[in-house]
Formats: C-alpha cells, sequence, structure tokens
C-alpha cells in the first residue's frame, strides 16, 4: 500500500481544495543498499586481514617466556621403530616382523650420554612416538637407546643418534 501525501491547495480563483500530492519516496530502500555496501567493504577488510594473518608466508619467530630468556617451543621428535630380527643379519627383510613392547628412551650425548625425558614403548606395530622439549633451545646432541625386551637382544646398536634411521633389530635369546 503506497502512502500519498494530502495537501490543501488553493485553485486560481480562490477555493481550496484537496489534491493527492506526490508519493513518498521509501527510505528503506537507501538504508538497505547502504548496509549492504557497508556490509561488504567490512567483509573485505577482515578477509584481507585474516589473509594476511593465518596465510602468509614467513618466518616463524620462536615464543619466549615473560622473562624473554627461554624459548619455549624447541622440541625433537622422533619415530622409532622395532622388529624381529628373524634371520639375525642386523637387516630389516621382508620376513622380519614388527616388535612390541620395545622401551625408547633419548639420551643426552653432549652431557655424557645422560637419559633425559620420558621412555616411551612401541605399540603392536613396532612403532612409538618419542618427544623432548629442549628448554633454552640448547646446541645438543641426541640418542635414542632401545632397551630390548626379556628373552631378546640387539641385533643392531642399542643407541642411535637422531640424526639417522631409528629403526631396531631385536632377536630371541637361545
Amino acid at each position: 500500500m503506497r502512502i500519498g501525501i494530502v495537501a490543501p491547495q488553493t485553485s486560481p480563483n480562490g477555493d481550496a481544495r484537496l489534491e493527492r500530492g506526490r508519493e513518498k519516496s521509501r527510505p528503506r530502500r537507501k538504508w538497505a543498499w547502504l548496509l549492504l555496501a557497508g556490509s561488504v567493504v567490512v567483509t573485505f577488510v577482515l578477509g584481507a586481514s585474516l589473509f594476511v594473518i593465518f596465510l602468509r608466508p614467513g618466518s616463524v619467530t620462536p615464543l619466549a617466556r615473560v622473562s624473554g630468556l627461554v624459548h619455549l617451543d624447541c622440541y625433537w621428535v622422533g619415530h622409532p621403530s622395532a622388529w624381529i630380527d628373524t634371520n639375525r643379519n642386523g637387516r630389516r627383510d621382508s620376513a622380519d616382523g614388527p616388535m612390541p613392547g620395545v622401551t625408547f628412551e633419548i639420551l643426552d650425548v653432549t652431557h655424557g650420554g645422560k637419559k633425559i625425558g620420558n621412555s616411551v614403548v612401541s605399540d603392536a606395530h613396532g612403532h612409538a612416538m618419542i618427544r623432548q622439549d629442549l628448554w633454552g633451545c640448547p646446541s645438543i646432541d641426541l640418542a635414542v637407546h632401545a632397551v630390548a625386551p626379556a628373552g631378546y637382544f640387539n641385533t643392531t646398536p642399542a643407541s642411535v643418534s637422531t640424526e639417522s634411521d631409528l629403526s631396531y633389530g631385536f632377536a630371541h635369546a637361545r
């Protein structure tokens, strides 16, 4: 329904009469366009800001503790695996199956081979994931040591540098 303005008009002879005036424009349409344009601008600015924040390539700087002396983001992660060396040759062959229940420890080679951090145990597939936080991001050499389960012995070196393949073979003791 359109609403019009009714205004009194005088005719040339002076008689007063009512005439229907021009119809009001719809102010809602103006506000709708303004609201739409504003939301497009806000969406563009917000999207560009999120792109710059989360998707831009760049170097990653370590997060520092409040004091600024210790970096919290330095760590080492390794994925050792253990297997049963059926022919005792020290190499993983297609006939060699997984070895569950092997304990892996991290050794600090730089400071005399001292055990640091927690130990982990291999799963049913012979795999494990071991992580060591390195507070202050020190420059140290680490090794992973595999502890042979009861009734088995190592057919590969028991301790391996973290720079090499973390694969450990075991055979039944006779």
